[in-house]
């Protein structure tokens, strides 16, 4: 990269750090960490969610079980309030970096960043799901769909 440009970039990541969004951000992760079963119920939805993308881009098809499965572990880590926070400030400095990214596109005179970028739009990670939305997020959320019935609200690391 050019020195000039990798300085505005810098420049760039100074202004993102002055936003509420990071900031907000900075404060969930300091909190994770002072939280050994918060970042373990992370870790583990997490690697559900890598797993199920490996399937996805090796073409295998991600079977029912496993999507429940996997909305069953974004419901019950969303009760624990570290690990919310975290995921809606992901989700939310993910959002000002996609405007980010658009701003820049759009002063470069690039109106459709699909069809010069494929995978501009794609996400590294799978949506949480139906029903799942951030408690305070901005924009628009699901209505949550009925839940089934439930043996205990209790999760174990390492169980779904």
């Amino acid at each position: 990269m050019e020195r000039q440009l990798a300085a505005k970039a810098a420049e760039l990541a100074a202004a993102i750090k002055e936003t509420q969004v990071y900031k907000d951000w900075a404060k969930a992760r300091e909190e994770l960490e002072a939280h050994h079963a918060a970042q373990v119920m992370l870790r583990s939805l997490q690697a559900l969610q890598l797993e199920l993308m490996r399937k996805a881009r090796a073409g295998e098809s991600i079977s029912q079980a496993e999507e429940e499965q996997l909305q069953r572990t974004f419901e019950t880590v969303a009760f624990n309030p570290y690990v919310r926070a975290v995921l809606e400030t992901d989700m939310a400095l993910g959002q000002l970096l996609a405007q980010v990214y658009q701003a820049v596109l759009m002063e470069l005179g690039v109106e459709d960043a699909e069809a010069v970028f494929p995978t501009a739009g794609k996400t590294a990670a799978p949506a949480p799901g139906p029903g799942w939305a951030p408690a305070q997020g901005p924009g628009p959320q699901a209505a949550p769909d009925p839940e089934p019935p439930r043996k205990s609200r209790l999760w174990v690391p390492g169980q779904p």
